[in-house]
Order: structure tokens, then sequence, then C-alpha cells
């Protein structure tokens, strides 16, 4: 009774400073019983119904619930009594008083006339002269309708304050954050995000593509961008200048001796103790003890004002340089047996690369123990990437058996575990079949490598993984695409956008059709103006990928292929412009590069990526209107197809690509063939019957078929209403048809301009059902029917018809 006594004292306390009563009820396991019987009873049930009211007020306003319709009994619980609450109301079915208080709580909130238009105008008034974000404000009257609130901040919030007051506190406020340094891009979606939806920057990108409907927040915005940006660099030095200015005149009154003495120290203890990696945005953030520095300040925004940047620069790269050298060979530091976390350097051309391996993703120690002595062994043997490979593909499979059996260690699994995993991956799973053959391969290997093990007390009797066996598993992956010729067209519009290393890359992609590390990893002495093909350049380069055969075969490291003059011309002019980085460093990559980390080689990915970034600026589509997706291994692919359809042999397609067997080279042919399949493709029927037939339709079809579908359009036996079907006979007979809606959905339905009058009238006639159902429910005062199904129905079938009208013009 004493402590009932005392949590109510103490409950009495928290409900006077109106905070949520977790701590004090957290004594009691049935905390929901304990207010039934005996907190109601003893504050009285009117007092604590103002308590809580006083509770979800607050946090309404702080923004805990978003907004009053999202106010029910798990999120009242979760703010007045347990934030970890996941209270229902059957749940208050045995404790009928407080399921009364909380019903009337929730009811009078939710008609609780303080946060009406006026209240909330008041509110968004203060913060505008605070220059503050009115993302709280807004969201107390966000409705279930998206953009709501948008809606109230153009009609209401910014004609009560004024549109060029609006405007002058759109830009100020903008410039404050800048000084923050919260701004990352200086977009109208940047700015939307920390006006108005702080905290989710998903949602600004969504609001532009409503600024039409709200021109005067657009317009203001827009301004206030336009104003920052044309502040320029100096401008944003400036900002940022005065933000550090105590730190950098600090650091200027002393001598450079002194000042690299304090850097060196710094790197010392935060970087090379630690075992961490060394780039200047973590190492100036430590510097200057500024955590909002973005990634251009160092070089651009903080160099300037700083009189010791030459030679602290100097330093930088030095100590970076000296990582790559060392950080890998003290990897046994932290590879230890009561370690459950690994980070392992490695060297990857210039640059150096980590891995962090989790352990406790394992959840039985003994398998962690076994784990960890299989990767320690692995990492010995000199595979330091293949055992984080490895890893991944273990834990794939692990974490899939733990959580369905009690495993020890690796003795402890059966052929049971590895059947069940095999049928988890193969029908439960999303995983590719080469990815559930490399998951399954991992673990074999894992467990053939405790069966090994010499003096080991806890040994499997048989490695139960190699009873799976997947054949094939190459042959059922994806295969790569080779570029059609329209999007090569149109990247060749834009290629001179891309940076001049990738530039070039692509280039000599385009031309060799090497692989990636083959073209990524070039020297400078490898070219060699040729004897015997005049206008051509020898260039030699490393076929890392089939090294280990080559050798086998007594052949030489090099292979060789020839590029024009003219690629060879701007090869010398990247030599010319990167000479300071080559003597500096005594290097020998051609696209060695500096960056944050030290000088560095491109990655495949990041040239990957400045591929498609033009791809999507430019909206790069193939035949079918689809936005391509660019990856290295295409260009290979589109190398070897130009070559085949312009009648090389199998040998000359074999000496350009690498191939040391011609059987590599045949599958190649095979693609080719499959590929021209009778040369009825989605180009023939476009051009014969002026009708765009889809890709995915005619796949369908065998060479045999196609032909026969052929006929079946000249003969018109399968037109309809509104084009031409192309549904295969093995699908069946079509279901119910309610008219022509019906196939104007349907993917089979191949359409053209001899039917775009029909298309136009069905247009017509939908935006009139719209219009319809616009007047009605205005009649009626109903606001919220962007929900309704009817309403969601008919704008799909329109917005159908206007795609198909806008194709078919684009296809005339």
């Amino acid at each position: 009774m004493d402590q009932i006594n005392s949590t109510l004292q103490e409950i009495r306390e928290h409900m006077d400073k109106s905070v949520s009563l977790e701590k004090p009820l957290t004594k009691h396991y049935q905390y929901l019983k304990f207010i039934e019987v005996y907190l109601i009873s003893c504050v009285g049930e009117e007092e604590f119904v103002k308590y809580l009211k006083k509770i979800v007020l607050k946090s309404l306003e702080a923004g805990s619930i978003e907004s009053s319709r999202k106010l029910n009994f798990t999120s009242l619980c979760r703010v007045a009594f347990n934030s970890s609450a996941n209270v229902k109301r059957y749940m208050l079915n045995p404790y009928p008083h407080l399921s009364k208080v909380l019903s009337e709580v929730i009811d009078d909130v939710k008609n609780e006339e303080k946060y009406n238009s006026e209240t909330i105008i008041k509110m968004c008034k203060e913060k505008i002269n605070n220059r503050e974000s009115l993302n709280v404000p807004l969201k107390l009257y966000k409705e279930n309708v998206d953009w709501r609130y948008l809606h109230f901040a153009e009609n209401i919030v910014l004609p009560s304050v004024g549109e060029s007051e609006f405007c002058l506190y759109v830009k100020e406020f903008l410039l404050r954050e800048l000084k923050k340094g919260n701004i990352k891009n200086y977009t109208p979606s940047e700015a939307f995000r920390l006006l108005l939806e702080e905290g989710r920057s998903n949602k600004g990108g969504t609001i532009t593509k409503h600024k039409d409907r709200y021109p005067k927040i657009t317009k203001a915005v827009e301004q206030a961008i336009e104003s920052i940006i044309s502040i320029g660099t100096q401008g944003k030095r400036k900002v940022v200048k005065a933000h550090l200015q105590n730190k950098i005149n600090e650091f200027n009154k002393i001598s450079s001796i002194e000042f690299l003495k304090h850097c060196r120290k710094v790197l010392l203890e935060q970087f090379h103790e630690r075992r961490r990696k060394i780039n200047k945005v973590g190492f100036f953030k430590i510097l200057f003890q500024e955590e909002s520095l973005t990634r251009n300040c160092p070089g651009r925004i903080i160099a300037p004002f700083l009189i010791h940047v030459k030679e602290l620069n100097e330093l930088l790269e030095t100590e970076i340089l000296g990582q790559i050298k060392y950080l890998g060979s003290w990897n046994e530091q932290s590879m230890k047996l009561e370690k459950d976390e690994w980070i392992i350097y490695f060297k990857r051309g210039l640059s150096l690369h980590s891995i962090k391996i989790n352990f406790t993703l394992v959840q039985s120690p003994k398998l962690r123990e076994e784990l960890k002595m299989y990767l320690f062994d692995s990492y010995n043997a000199g595979n330091s990437y293949a055992t984080y490979k490895d890893f991944s593909n273990m834990i794939r499979g692990l974490k899939i058996l733990q959580e369905k059996f009690n495993i020890g260690k690796i003795a402890d699994f059966n052929r049971f575990h590895v059947a069940y995993l095999f049928q988890y991956l193969e029908y439960e799973s999303e995983y590719s079949v080469l990815s559930i053959k490399k998951t399954i391969g991992a673990l074999s290997k894992f467990a053939e490598y405790v069966l090994d093990k010499k003096s080991y007390g806890f040994k499997p009797k048989e490695n139960v993984f190699k009873t799976i066996s997947i054949h094939n598993a190459e042959a059922m992956s994806k295969n790569t695409e080779f570029i059609p010729d329209e999007v090569i067209n149109q990247l060749q519009l834009h290629v001179d956008e891309l940076d001049p290393v990738y530039r070039l890359m692509y280039e000599i992609f385009s031309y060799t059709g090497l692989r990636p590390k083959e073209v990524i990893e070039l020297e400078i002495d490898c070219f060699e103006i040729s004897k015997e093909h005049a206008g051509y350049v020898k260039m030699n380069y490393i076929p890392h990928k089939i090294l280990k055969a080559r050798r086998m075969r007594g052949l030489s490291d090099d292979d060789f292929v020839y590029i024009p003059m003219e690629i060879y011309e701007k090869i010398k002019e990247r030599i010319s412009e990167s000479k300071d980085i080559y003597v500096k460093h005594g290097l020998k990559y051609l696209f060695a590069r500096r960056s944050n980390h030290g000088v560095f080689i491109p990655k495949t990915r990041d040239f990957c990526l400045a591929i498609n970034r033009l791809i999507k600026a430019h909206h790069i589509c193939d035949i079918e209107g689809r936005l391509w997706h660019f990856t290295a291994k295409q260009v290979r692919k589109t190398v070897a197809v130009n070559l085949i359809e312009n009648d090389a042999t199998p040998q000359e397609v074999a000496n350009q690509l690498g191939h040391l067997t011609q059987s590599t080279t045949e599958k190649y042919y095979i693609e080719v063939k499959k590929a021209k399949l009778a040369d009825l493709n989605t180009e023939f029927f476009k051009k014969k019957f002026e009708l765009n037939v889809g890709k995915e339709n005619l796949d369908l079809y065998g060479e045999e078929e196609r032909r026969q579908l052929y006929v079946d359009f000249c003969l018109n036996k399968r037109e309809v209403e509104l084009g031409t079907c192309t549904k295969h006979h093995s699908e069946g007979p079509c279901g119910t048809r309610v008219g022509a809606s019906s196939c104007a959905v349907c993917p089979k339905l191949c359409t053209g301009k001899a039917y775009l009058d029909k298309w136009d009238g069905l247009k017509e006639s939908q935006i009139q059902i719209i219009d319809e159902l616009h007047r009605v429910y205005e009649e009626n005062g109903i606001d919220d029917y962007q929900d309704f199904i009817e309403y969601k129905k008919e704008t799909t079938l329109l917005k159908r018809y206007n795609t198909v009208v806008q194709e078919i013009i684009n296809f005339g």
C-alpha cells in the first residue's frame, strides 16, 4: 500500500507539470489496471480528463501526434502513459472507467476550437515574424486530403501577411538555414522541405509537381533561391566565414609549425589510433568542431581564409597516401576473436577501401566463434574482399535458419535444415538462382573448413551443404542487354556534357569493348603508334579477369587492341593535363585524379552513375519508350553484336574482346540470332501496319507463330474496336467485357494513328463524366472525393486515354 501511495504522489507531481506519467507507471507491470483501480478514483475523473487534454494538445504542438485526426487510443496511451504502448480499443474492455475517460478526451480534442483557422493563422504569423519553419502549425491544419495544408498556406496564410512580406520571410529563413549548413541543394524541393515539411525530403519533390496549383508560394520560393544563388561562391564563403570566424582567426594567429603540429595531433588521435580512414570533410569537422560542414566547405569555402592551407593540403595528401600503405597491414589488430565487429582495409587500384563485418548478426556465441576463425584464416590466405563476400552470403542463410531453428554450432546442421533453407530461398524469397547458389556455396565452404580443421573438438560428421547442388545457374540468370541504336544515337548527342574523364572512358569503352577494369586501369605508357595500320594506335592492357588462365597457357600478362588516332589525341591531352599527379605521386594510371580522399582512379559504379544521370536528364528511352538503364557490361555486348552484324568471324570477335576460347564468343552469336528472330520485331510491325506492338507481347511468340501473327494482321482477323489484339492463344479467351474501356486498358491491345479519332472521342467523353462527378460532389458539399473508388476509376481511365492519344501522336 505504501508503494501505491508513493506512486500516486509522484503521479500528482507529473500531472501538475503536465508531463507524461510513464516514469511513475513503470513501477507497475499492469499500468492500465493501476490507472483504472487507483488513479482515476484518487484524482477524480474530471481532473484526469483535463490532464490528458493538456498532454494531447502539447503533443500536437510538438508534432508527437501529427494531427487530431491521427489521435486514437494507441497514440493517446503512448504520449500519456507508455511511449512503447500499442493499446487497442478491445484491450480496454476490462477497464470501463479508463475507456470512458480516453473516449471523452479523444472526442473533445477532435472538436476542440483551439486549432481553428484563426488560431493557426496567428501561429503562422508568429513563425514568420521569428523566421521559423511553418511545419508545426500547418501540420495542425493538415487533413486526410493530400496537400490540404498547402492550399491553406497559399490561400489563407500568404494573403494575411502579404506577398512581399512572405517573400522576404522565405529569403531570410533560407539564408539562416544556409548559415546553419542545413541547405544541401539550392532547389525548390529543398526549400519546401525546410519551410513546410521538415525532415521529410521526399515531400519537397512532390510539392514541386503541384506548383501550378500553388503559384504564389512557388514564386516566393523560387525568387528566394535565385537571390541566394546570386550571392555566388563569394557570398557563401562570407556566410561560412562569419560562422567559423573565431576558429579561423585562432589558427591564423599561430605559426605554420604550430598549426601543423596541432593537425598531426588531431590526425593521430582521431584517425590513426582509431584506425579510421582520413578524408578532408571528416578532418575539418573535427578541426573546427563543426558537424554542419559539408563536402564543399573545406576546399572551396574555408580554405581561402586559412593562411596555412597549402601546408595543410600537403600534410593531408601525405597522410592519406601513408594510410593506403600501412592501414591494411594492421588489419589483424581488429580481427580478434573477442571483438564482435571487424574493420578490414584493403587497397584497390589507388584507393583504400574498408569492409565492416558485424558478427552480432550471428546469435549463437559458438557459431560466431567458428565464423571468426574461418574468416581470419581465409583473410590470412590472401582473400580480403572474398572474405567479406563469403560473410554476406553466409549471413543471408544463417539469418533464415536462426529464426526457425536453435542452432549452436556448425556441427548442429543437418540435411533437414539445408533442405528447408534451399526451399525457403527458392520459393519464399526474391533471390535469383545465382544468389541462392552463392549462399549454399559459402556455407558449404564454411562447413568444409570446420570439418578439415585439426584439433577442433566440435567437427560435423559431414558437410550437409554438399547435398544441394545447383547446375547451370548462370544460364538461368538474366543476360546483359546490348544498347539499341536509338539509345546510342541519343547518348552521342549529349555525351559532351559528361565529365571529361568519363567522356574519354565512354569513347574507349564504345570503340574497344574492353571490360571495365581493363579500361579504368590503363597506364600512360601503354600506347604505341602502329606501323602496320596507318591512323591507328596499339593500346596494351591487362586482362585481369583471365590473367590467371593466360599464365597457365604460357601467354604474356598483357593483351592489345587498336584505337583510332582521334581517340589517342584525346588521351594525350588527358596525360598532359594530369602530368603533375603522375610526377608528384609516381603514378602511371591514365585516369588518376584528386578528391577529398586523396588521389584515386574512378570506379565503374561512378562511371555508370554519371551516364545514367545523363540518360535521366535527357529522358533517353528505347523504342518502347522505357527509360534506359546503363551498365558497363552493355557496352561490351554492344561492340560484340556490332561486329557480328558486320560479318566479323568468331576469331576476329575473340581477338577484339580478349576471349581465350571461341566458345565464349559463340554465346554472342546465339544471342544475336535470337534477337533477330526472323526480323519480325516491333520495328517490322510498326513500319508494315503502323501499329505499336510492344516487345513484351511479341516475346510470347516463336518464329513460326510470328509469321502466323503477320498473316492474321494482313487478314484483319485480330481487329477490335480500338486497334488490333495480340493476345496469345495459350492465354485462353478474354473475360467478361464491358465495352471499349476493357480493351482500352488491356496491355495486349496494339493501336495506331488510324484509330486516333476513336481515342479522342473516348477522351472527350471521359472528361465530361469527370466534370459531372465534380458538379455532383460540389452540390453535396463533398471535399474529400479524391479517395472515392468511383472517382479514382474514372480518372485512371482518363489518364490512360491521354497517354494513348499522346503516344499515337508521337508515333505518327
